[in-house]
């Protein structure tokens, strides 16, 4: 999808985001004990709570079909981009879920633009 920034940017949230400020702090310190501990689990957790509080900023009408999809698929959770379009299913390195999940995708999540099946590594998204 797009977003047009500018006039996102216009509308004030803060009202919105502060009444979540204590779900946006629970699920960063699930992420962070993640990372700290190098538990999938826990940052699939806290990067779903993340995006199901962010629902309204602005809404990603995939988001409920691509949690299920990741339910039935076994990944770790799902994850979104705040202010944008995107959705996301983690996964921890199981080569044939995470095929599944992209076919099962293209073929369920209707609206889709583009499935991407990217790894993360230290430092952000690096595409190889």
């Amino acid at each position: 999808g797009v977003v047009d920034t500018e006039a996102f940017n216009a509308v004030d949230r803060d009202a919105e985001l502060q009444r979540q400020e204590a779900t946006f702090r629970e699920a960063l310190q699930l992420i962070t004990e993640g990372l700290d501990s190098g538990d999938g689990e826990l940052i699939g957790r806290g990067a779903t709570q993340s995006a199901l509080s962010h629902q309204t900023v602005p809404p990603k009408p995939q988001l409920p079909a691509t949690l299920a999809l990741g339910q039935a698929a076994g990944a770790l959770g799902v994850d979104v981009a705040h202010s944008g379009t995107v959705v996301g299913m983690l996964f921890s390195g199981d080569a044939e879920r995470i095929t599944w999940a992209a076919d099962a995708a293209r073929t369920r999540l209707s609206g889709l633009t583009a499935v991407y099946n990217r790894k993360l590594i230290g430092g952000g998204v690096f595409l190889r």
